[in-house]
């Protein structure tokens, strides 16, 4: 079985060559650069999408390189000094999982039977998950 590679103009990070971090283009990702970083103390690999802060990406070219490098030092930076301190590199909320779910849900109305959900079958499971957030956080607890 042929394997496609997803790493296209590998560059490696200044600083980055210890702790195995480098750049990238993912062919299957419409060639947008990506920052691969492997955390040596705790063996685990990750992977970023590089975006600037206004939301736009860098150029998925060769061309775009350069701005995906200062993009990848900046980032790379942060997670150094996330990493050098303890702290966990990704951490997902309760509030962050139900806005995905949510997001999610929300994708799949439909008003063809039998393709998704209902309009009012979301607002259900909307009013649901908020309720079920609310209530796991203890600022909202009222113990009268």
């Amino acid at each position: 079985m042929a394997r496609f590679s997803r790493v296209m103009d590998r560059v490696d990070l200044q600083g980055g060559q210890r702790n195995n971090a480098y750049i990238y283009r993912d062919p299957q990702k419409g060639g947008k650069w990506h920052l691969y970083f492997l955390n040596r103390e705790t063996n685990k690999n990750h992977r970023f999408v590089l975006k600037r802060s206004d939301g736009g990406y860098p150029d998925p070219s060769a061309a775009g390189e350069n701005e995906a490098l200062g993009l990848a030092q900046e980032r790379y930076i942060d997670l150094r000094t996330r990493t050098d301190r303890g702290e966990a590199i990704k951490v997902l909320t309760l509030g962050e999982m139900v806005r995905r779910f949510l997001e999610r849900e929300e994708r799949r109305i439909s008003n063809r039977p039998h393709e998704g959900i209902t309009p009012a079958r979301f607002r259900l499971i909307r009013n649901q998950c908020c309720g079920q957030a609310r209530q796991k956080t203890p600022s909202s607890h009222n113990p009268e």
